[in-house]
């Protein structure tokens, strides 16, 4: 870190030993953390994908997580009004490598020409999208109403998949955020910027059910595209509320369409018992930054899904997610969204991205030709740190008119090397956790499909 006033170093100090402490807290997080309160309830997951129940004991640590009844509250603390049908099945056998459907693949070399592998599915290739969306208009298609980030509920919650086999889901990715949010005071939180894409239609997600059986149990397979409530891109108009109850119409974005339809799919899952579980991806979602840099475009990989689907459903089955009314000590009630969704995010693309942005910083001195971050993978930990002599200036001279990225550029150097301890799951087996586990929930409702965005 460079030299500073007393205050700055101060701050930075603070800083950093509030990361060390968080960091530790996800790196060490488990069925042995201490702190909990004795008695309070949460959810676990079970074999196939499920949720069970913990319950924290006297000793302040979490017990043996419980499959083998229907979760009470949906996996989100709080008193909770649900279906009695919407709990998943504990003998559900969602995860997609025991026995993959029919046409499953995790390689190229598994589907014949001219199929690809997309998303863990051989899929055929589209070659004119408008037939493909005419095809799509008479399935079932869904937009996404939200965008939650579990760790921001009150009281927080354990969300959503267990990547790294200790036994409790993970979500790395939620912890740092909080963090990050409550040192940036006023400024807006990473919930509240993720809403506000949403609610906003910025970031308008379509979900199409390629396959999905109108009644029993089945294989399932669901693409994803971007898209906007007017052909020409625009929200226009356009009421979320009026959406939310299945009254909007989308526009497919082309940019979303691969050579073989979405370019995000999931086409390893399956429906048992109206639970929809499985895997696919990656996907990429819009989503608050990592280093506090607003909203970036994420690619999650590995990704994982729970959803259950309402058992008397207004419209077609897959129109509108089963989502759970989580009642709050004191007011501010709200639904929990009724998909889990888990990914990760590759610890290259993190830095890879926080890269790019800060060679934009002409303001601060930068060469746009050489590296600002740099970073590397050993065979024992993760390095990452500034190119000092690529970061002249602390981004003082920068303005409004400049990326914000480029204002603090410096502070995001000041952390960059401990940064590291929040990845928390180990890809390739190599003992080293180059990974960030993320967990979200995810609301739907019905949309009628009227094209594509010009």
């Amino acid at each position: 870190m460079r030299s500073g006033t007393a205050v700055d170093l101060l701050k930075y100090k603070i800083l950093l030993s509030a990361l060390v402490v968080a960091g530790w807290l996800v790196a060490c997080g488990g069925t042995d953390d201490p702190g909990c309160v004795s008695g309070k309830v949460e959810s676990c997951p079970c074999i196939g994908g499920t949720q069970g129940v913990q319950v924290c004991l006297e000793n302040e640590t979490w017990g043996a997580c419980d499959c083998g009844e229907e979760n009470p509250d949906g996996g989100v603390d709080g008193d909770v009004e649900a279906d009695a049908d919407a709990g998943a099945d504990p003998d559900a056998d969602a995860e997609p490598d025991a026995d993959l459907p029919p046409g499953a693949c995790t390689a190229e070399e598994d589907c014949a020409v001219p199929m690809a592998c997309v998303g863990g599915g051989c899929v055929a290739p589209v070659s004119d999208l408008q037939d493909y969306v005419t095809a799509a208009s008479a399935r079932c298609t869904s937009w996404v109403w939200t965008i939650q980030l579990p760790a921001f509920f009150p009281g927080g919650e354990r969300c959503c998949f267990d990547y790294n086999e200790n036994g409790v889901p993970d979500d790395a990715y939620g912890s740092l955020l909080e963090l990050m949010g409550s040192m940036q005071g006023g400024a807006l939180s990473p919930e509240d910027m993720l809403q506000e894409s949403v609610q906003s239609f910025a970031q308008l997600l379509v979900l199409d059910w390629v396959m999905l059986p109108q009644t029993g149990d089945g294989d399932v397979r669901i693409s994803v595209f971007t898209g906007a409530p007017n052909a020409d891109g625009s929200a226009g108009t356009a009421d979320p509320d009026q959406w939310k109850t299945g009254l909007g119409t989308a526009f497919l974005n082309p940019v979303s369409f691969g050579t073989h339809g979405a370019l995000w799919q999931v086409n390893q899952a399956r429906i048992l018992d109206h639970v929809v579980a499985g895997a696919g991806g990656p996907m990429r979602l819009l989503l608050p930054g990592i280093f506090g840099d607003g909203l970036q475009p994420t690619d999650l990989y590995d990704v994982r899904l729970q959803v259950t689907l309402p058992a008397d459903p207004p419209a077609c089955r897959g129109a509108f997610s089963e989502d759970t009314l989580v009642v709050v000590d004191g007011g501010g009630d709200f639904m929990a969204g009724g998909m889990i969704l888990g990914g990760l995010i590759r610890f290259d693309d993190a830095m890879s991205s926080l890269d790019s942005a800060l060679r934009t910083c002409a303001c601060a001195g930068v060469d746009p030709d050489q590296p600002v971050v740099v970073w590397e993978v050993t065979a024992e930990r993760l390095n990452a740190s500034c190119n000092e002599a690529n970061l002249p200036d602390d981004g003082s001279t920068c303005t409004e008119l400049d990326d914000p990225i480029c204002l603090s550029a410096q502070e995001r150097c000041n952390y960059m090397g401990i940064m590291p301890q929040f990845f928390d799951v180990d890809l390739d087996g190599d003992g080293v956790d180059e990974a960030m586990s993320v967990g979200l929930r995810l609301g739907f409702s019905g949309v009628a499909l009227g094209g594509l965005m010009n």
